[in-house]
């Protein structure tokens, strides 16, 4: 299942990611000068949650360069098994062709199996069943 954010182009994502990563070092920077200097109890409570915002903005920013990976290493992984799949062009070798969302045989003889002596289990590409 696809994420919501892989509908928007990584360039896009990788900006957003830049954008979102100045302002959680910007805010970083001001929460921690509010307890660098001398100041009062509540320019240092509003430094604390500037440094929480900070947090968040950073983890936002982590996710978005994040997903970016996720969907490469999909669509690699996604390239590699059609690639396999189109290398071995669904058989086998046994001279059987297999639907490869079932993993069940195409008998050459009726279509249907029911008159097929192949057996699935013998098949090379049986350890990929379920």
């Amino acid at each position: 299942m696809a994420s919501q954010l892989a509908s928007i182009a990584p360039a896009t994502r990788r900006r957003a990611a830049a954008v979102v990563g100045v302002f959680a070092a910007l805010f970083a920077v001001v929460g921690v000068l509010s307890w660098a200097r001398d100041a009062n109890a509540a320019v240092r409570v509003i430094g604390t949650i500037v440094l929480v915002a900070a947090a968040v903005l950073a983890l936002i920013a982590w996710g978005l360069l994040n997903s970016i990976r996720v969907d490469r290493l999909s669509d690699e992984l996604d390239a590699e098994l059609a690639e396999a799949i189109a290398h071995h062009d669904a058989t086998c070798g046994c001279g059987q062709t297999h639907d490869m969302t079932e993993m069940t045989t195409v008998c050459a003889h009726d279509g249907a199996g029911t008159d097929c002596a192949h057996n699935c289990d013998t098949c090379a590409l049986a350890a990929l069943r379920n």
